[in-house]
């Protein structure tokens, strides 16, 4: 019964006669979206913490924004300036006699004196 049937060649599996449109798979490729990091809450217990962090860090010689930055990189810029804020103005940060206040070096960098 299966004499007078011809099986067709891609159906054979000796014989290896795929194109290559056969043989190329087509990957589903899934998109995502990343998501935004949330933002943390500007408490003023974390303030706080931030502002005696920084204060510490001022009176170690890092008087400049960037070097404040450097040395605590686990918070981020808004963190940072939201803490110095709310030191100089509870005076939480403060020099040997005087409040510490921010000046400018040049055009683009803020210092701390005190």
């Amino acid at each position: 019964m299966t004499d007078f049937l011809a099986i067709p060649d891609f159906l054979k599996r000796e014989k290896n006669t795929a194109t290559k449109r056969q043989r190329k798979t087509v990957k589903k490729v899934k998109w995502v979206t990343p998501k935004k990091p949330n933002k943390q809450r500007l408490t003023g217990v974390l303030k706080e913490t931030v502002a005696i962090k920084i204060g510490t860090k001022i009176r170690g010689g890092n008087n400049t924004f960037a070097k404040i930055k450097k040395a605590l990189p686990q918070y981020d810029d808004r963190i940072l300036k939201s803490g110095l804020n709310y030191g100089l103005t509870r005076v939480i940060i403060t020099g040997s006699a005087s409040q510490m206040r921010i000046y400018k070096k040049s055009a683009k960098v803020y210092g701390v004196r005190g």
